[in-house]
């Protein structure tokens, strides 16, 4: 009988193939995160010290290499966000808290996450995730409610696309504008609330923003002074 072509290559072939896997994998984030999602496969193979031929025995073209990375990130992300809400002690305002930390920190950390997020959902739409997490968020949203710290209509889909948003404007903050992303995420939280939640206005009353926001613009009709 034949055997498949996995099981004749040789064991050391194999194992390079492996290293080679990882390796293209570990370039593509780190290119990606450097620039963005549409970064040429050339620039990923010369990251990974490979010529552009072993890449395509690995991946078929860009859009196979997005589902993969994109699996591994939202991977990633839900391990931290489990994690997250599986601290014991836990309040329901202390694991809401913890949940957008932890989502939105893990964006953060990667731009390219984010753009992997909006690229894999609409090359392969309806990825069902992991279901622990989906049982976590419900659990949550329903302590969020019995709390009173969240609208009776308020989904699981909304604190997930509210971290998402905020975790890519963090992605790309600078220190110049990393107020932005914490205005974004503490509008948002107070939109989810009820309005007679009570801290409901803390969050955003928490975040600085740099008086330059304040400054009137130069008129340019008004004369230089002498």
């Amino acid at each position: 009988m034949t055997q498949p072509a996995t099981s004749r290559r040789p064991r050391a072939e194999r194992g390079d193939y492996r290293a080679n896997h990882i390796r293209l994998i570990d370039a593509a984030f780190a290119v990606f995160d450097d620039t963005d999602i549409e970064a040429p496969l050339s620039a990923v193979a010369q990251r990974a010290g490979v010529g552009e031929a072993t890449l395509y025995r690995h991946f078929a073209g860009k859009d196979e290499l997005v589902l993969e990375m994109y699996a591994i990130a939202m991977t990633r992300v839900e391990q931290r966000v489990l994690a997250a809400l599986a601290v014991p002690g836990q309040d329901a305002a202390a694991r809401l808290d913890a949940f957008f930390d932890a989502m939105v920190g893990a964006l953060a950390r990667h731009r390219s996450y984010p753009q992997l997020a909006v690229r894999g959902a609409r090359i392969r739409p309806g990825r069902s995730g992991d279901p622990r997490v989906r049982e976590a968020l419900r659990a949550l949203v329903a302590e969020g409610k019995a709390a009173g710290l969240l609208e009776d209509d308020v989904l699981a889909a909304d604190l997930v696309t509210l971290a998402l948003t905020s975790g890519t404007l963090a992605a790309d903050a600078t220190p110049a504008t990393e107020f932005g992303w914490k205005r974004h995420l503490a509008l948002g939280r107070r939109g989810l609330a009820p309005a007679d939640a009570v801290d409901r206005d803390q969050a955003l009353a928490a975040v600085a923003v740099p008086a330059w926001l304040f400054e009137e613009p130069d008129d340019p009709d008004e004369p230089a002074p002498e």
